[in-house]
């Protein structure tokens, strides 16, 4: 099967860019959080770098409660791998680099994607972090 993986991809980058919005201006912007919210499946989870799981309503709350917190805060993604696609899920490991006052966090990413129907957006179900680089 050749599947476009392209709507993949612009699911991680366009969610890790209203990320860098939501740390990044004060006040809070709603159409970052609303954006956030609707590419989040209401059961997403995650592990961050921190080791510790994270539910849905963990991760909303952390966003609206740090909003404009991180105001040099830079996000980049890149090193896409597709390691399983089908057509109603994809799981996929990337890189995520966030800069922030002369610092460097590089993590290596691995994300469950679904959608129910080749019509709609990919949505975000699971997420690990993994840290790989400080300084």
């Amino acid at each position: 099967m050749n599947f476009n993986t392209d709507l993949i991809i612009e699911s991680i980058k366009s969610l890790h860019d209203e990320i860098e919005t939501v740390f990044t201006q004060y006040p809070l912007s709603v159409d970052a959080i609303k954006k956030i919210e609707n590419v989040l499946s209401q059961d997403f989870s995650m592990v961050g770098i921190s080791g510790k799981a994270v539910s849905y309503d963990d991760v909303i709350a952390m966003f609206r409660q740090n909003a404009g917190k991180r105001s040099d805060l830079k996000i980049k993604t890149n090193d896409y791998k597709i390691i399983y696609q089908s057509d109603f899920l994809a799981l996929v490991r990337y890189q995520e680099t966030h800069s922030e006052n002369k610092k460097i966090l590089t993590r290596e990413s691995v994300v469950l994607l679904r959608r129910n129907s080749h019509n709609e957006c990919w949505q975000w179900h699971y997420l690990h972090e993994t840290p790989i680089l400080n300084n």
